[in-house]
């Protein structure tokens, strides 16, 4: 056994473990580190717990080898070494190393808007895309002054996802428009968002500035919505800024009202549409109210839109704008003045569509009457009546003052008398001149009972012909005519007595109704006509009227008589008297006459002979005379007597008569006072008979 002791072989020299920055960066890159920390105030420890918040290692591992050396040759102290490092941790995955040295070059040197490199390197994070992550870009987002990292982060996140068109330079343009409280990424994107076409990059900037001057209680997104709402030329900040200082519209009708405006201006620049907007408030202040006014068709001028906008903000009349601009429309092109519309929009009850014919009614012919008259006429209808076709025909009523039908109008309303409004018309239109008024129609319309047509006949009839009377006179006549007798002809036989008053005519009417007395009513007119003066009377045209026997040719011609010369009796008592004459078809006129004269002279109506009475008749011959009869014979005659003679003037004057006792010149006996003078040729023996009659009637007149 070998006791002697083990030799123990040499061992290498143990060597001690790579540094834990060694290991991550390589023994280069590690070299570089060590030789650069030298006189700086933080050791290699320092840069490992720096280089180890880099993310993902083994995938960053060449831009960590890069950029951990870069840091500690270009930071002097530990905390700028921690700000390298701080601007690096959120973009080593997307930035290449140059980009990454660049842009915290940028950040020291420049520190935009005195954002620490970490910041800046939040926000490059945001940027990922190839093209987009680059110290320049990001640049541009950095500096943007006044505006909060958080907001700047947000902004550039929303440029990495879509460009909208523009540079980087171009949205921090807009962002540089934007301050205070408006520096957000949401406020900017609102402009940043609009349609490229026509908001170009600086257009967009504008309408961000104008946004920030002057809001107007507006949000960006209701301020950015009036822009996105104009295209090509009116696409401009400056359009922009005029509908959103419409202060007295709901944000979201100013858009609304943008957007009406784009789609036509109907001859209007924008300021000038807004200047028709600008009456309107409240629930008024909408897009579409604004867009009727401003839509007017030509020749309405601007002035005059905006002036019936105004009205409507005073008095919309119970209506929509539209329905306002629908009467204006009507009125276009020769009647486009604001206080002719609101004079016809002004018309209370009635519908707005009836109002919208009414004005073209009267564009189309104004009937020489002003805008004003014709609400007149149409104001008093309501109702059904409360039409254009109604007031049409009132309106179109040719010859009558405006006053007179607006009157006529207003009666039709009260009381429409079974007619139609045209009816109404119809019937004044038959009235011209000085006949054309109100009561006058209305005295025809209102003939109760009357066919329409009828009346039209009389209120024709009365403008031709007024026979001194009113039409309400002549109403009273034609209403005291009934059933079958209610026709313009036969009111006419009685409105045509030019010397009878009106009662009176009213009267005759009245007693035709109660007794025709067997006659027409021209048969009655014509024996009535022949009355005049005090005789002019129902009472007495009506004793002459069916006398017994009589017709009404003689009854007329016997009602002359009496009308020439009374003889001091009453119509009646000639009535009576001529119906004694029933008989006699020839001269019984004339015969009547001649009685009431002799009577009226004082010739007794019957004479006592020898005990018989003879009653006195009239002769119906070719000359006057009278005959006193006791039947047919015998008889009394004296010829050829005038009318004025009396009995005393007779007796002392010719006192010649005739005893008739039969028939024959035989038979009759003529005396002079009490002396037969019988005929040349006659036989004096022949007066025996007639002597006793003859002396009787001679002393019946001494």
């Amino acid at each position: 056994m070998n006791n002697q002791p083990a030799v123990v072989a040499a061992q290498p020299p143990v060597q001690p473990p790579p540094h834990p920055l060694s290991v991550l960066l390589g023994s280069v890159a590690y070299n570089a580190v060590v030789f650069h920390v030298q006189g700086k105030n933080y050791a290699v420890n320092d840069v490992l717990q720096q280089a180890q918040r880099l993310p993902h290692p083994h995938l960053n591992q060449l831009k960590i080898r890069a950029l951990v050396p870069a840091f500690v040759q270009t930071s002097q102290n530990l905390a700028a070494l921690t700000a390298a490092f701080d601007l690096a941790v959120p973009i080593i995955d997307n930035w290449t190393t140059g980009h990454i040295q660049q842009l915290l070059l940028a950040a020291r040197n420049g520190n935009g808007a005195n954002r620490l490199p970490g910041e800046w390197g939040l926000i490059a994070a945001e940027l990922k895309a190839p093209l987009l992550a680059t110290d320049q870009i990001a640049a541009q987002f950095i500096r943007c002054p006044q505006w909060a990292t958080a907001e700047l982060v947000l902004l550039a996140r929303s440029f990495n996802g879509a460009q909208l068109n523009m540079t980087a330079t171009q949205w921090a343009a807009i962002a540089s428009r934007l301050q205070g409280a408006n520096c957000t990424a949401a406020t900017a994107l609102e402009f940043a968002g609009l349609p490229a076409a026509p908001w170009t990059a600086g257009l967009r900037a504008a309408v961000a500035l104008a946004f920030q001057t002057a809001a107007q209680g507006l949000t960006a997104a209701e301020y950015a919505a009036i822009a996105a709402a104009l295209t090509g030329v009116r696409g401009s900040d400056t359009n922009v800024k005029r509908f959103a200082a419409m202060l007295n519209y709901p944000a979201a009708q100013r858009a609304a009202m943008a957007a009406s405006f784009e789609a036509d201006q109907a001859g209007l620049s924008s300021d000038h549409w807004l200047l028709v907007a600008a009456p309107l408030t409240g629930v008024n202040a909408t897009a579409a109210n604004a867009e009727a006014f401003a839509r007017l068709p030509l020749p309405w001028t601007r002035q005059e839109r905006g002036m019936l906008a105004a009205a409507f903000e005073a008095n919309t009349y119970g209506m929509s704008a539209i329905e306002w601009a629908a009467v204006a429309t009507a009125l276009a092109p020769d009647h486009v003045q604001s206080p002719k519309c609101t004079t016809l929009l002004a018309i209370p009850l009635w519908a707005a569509a009836e109002k919208a014919l009414l004005a073209a009614a009267f564009r189309a012919n104004a009937r020489g009457l002003t805008a004003m008259q014709w609400a007149a006429i149409a104001a008093s209808l309501t109702g059904v009546r409360a039409v254009a076709a109604t007031a049409m025909s009132f309106a179109s009523l040719a010859g009558w003052s405006a006053a007179e039908r607006a009157l006529l109008s207003a009666a039709y309303e009260a009381n429409q008398q079974g007619m139609s409004a045209a009816e109404w018309g119809t019937l004044a239109g038959a009235l011209t001149a000085g006949r054309a008024t109100r009561d006058n129609a209305v005295a025809f319309a209102a003939l109760a009972g009357w066919p329409n047509a009828e009346k039209l006949a009389l209120a024709q009839a009365f403008n031709a012909q007024q026979y001194g009377m009113t039409a309400a006179q002549w109403a009273v006549i034609a209403a005291a005519l009934n059933g079958i007798y209610r026709t313009s002809a036969n009111a006419l036989n009685f409105l045509n007595l030019p010397q009878w008053t009106a009662a009176e005519r009213a009267l005759l009417a009245a007693a035709f109704i109660a007794n025709q007395r067997h006659r027409t009513a021209p048969q009655w007119a014509a024996l009535a006509a022949n009355l005049t003066a005090a005789r002019a009377t129902t009472a007495t045209a009506t004793a002459m009227l069916d006398i017994a026997g009589w017709n009404a040719a003689d009854e007329a011609a016997l009602a002359q008589g009496y009308n020439a010369n009374q003889h001091g009796a009453t119509a009646a008592a000639w009535a009576n008297m001529a119906a004694t004459y029933a008989g006699a078809a020839h001269a019984r006129v004339l015969r009547t006459a001649r009685h009431m004269a002799y009577l009226n002279r004082g010739w007794p109506a019957t004479v006592n002979l020898n005990g018989a009475n003879f009653n006195l008749k009239a002769l119906g011959g070719g000359g006057p005379g009278l005959v006193y009869e006791l039947g047919h014979f015998p008889h009394v005659t004296i010829h050829d007597m005038a009318l004025d003679i009396t009995p005393s003037q007779w007796r002392w004057g010719p006192k010649d008569y005739q005893v008739v006792l039969g028939g024959g010149a035989g038979h009759t006996y003529p005396y002079v006072a009490d002396e037969y003078k019988p005929f040349l040729g006659s036989n004096p023996a022949h007066d025996g008979p007639a002597q006793l009659l003859a002396n009787a009637f001679w002393q019946s007149f001494l």
